[in-house]
């Protein structure tokens, strides 16, 4: 796990290997989000952070408190960033509380003034991407 922590994440391909790595084998009986701060050098930093037992979805205000809870993280990494892995158990695709959540947490972090990478989906068979673009349209739904 070590080396994988080493390696700088410049893309979004990059972050999906590195999630890829870290959370086999897939499989999650409860809903979790783990955060990872990235330097300003696209450095991992190696302290890899997990919330656990999360609702089904997250609305404004907790989307809000977690906002607050990554900035906590980012502080001492000024021009940092904060990259999210979104688990879920169950198979995919891509759910409606999926795509809001996501939105809702972009929305959070922008409104905070951090910067993320794209946030991931992690269900018991696969890792997905849910870029802001394609989940954005998911509050107006």
């Amino acid at each position: 796990m070590s080396d994988i922590l080493e390696s700088p994440i410049r893309t979004q391909s990059d972050l999906h290997d590195l999630w890829r790595a870290l959370v086999q084998p897939l499989g999650w009986h409860r809903r979790e989000l783990w955060s990872l701060v990235i330097d300003d050098d696209d450095e991992p930093v190696r302290e890899l952070s997990q919330l656990i037992d999360l609702p089904g979805e997250l609305d404004e205000t907790a989307s809000a408190r977690l906002a607050s809870v990554m900035g906590e993280q980012l502080e001492g990494f000024p021009g940092g960033r904060i990259a999210l892995l979104w688990c879920r158990p169950g198979l995919g695709p891509i759910r409606a509380t999926d795509r809001r959540t996501a939105a809702r947490v972009y929305a959070a972090l922008a409104a905070a003034g951090m910067s993320t990478d794209v946030i991931h989906l992690a269900t018991d068979d696969d890792i997905v991407p849910l870029p802001v673009d394609e989940v954005g349209a998911a509050l107006d739904a």
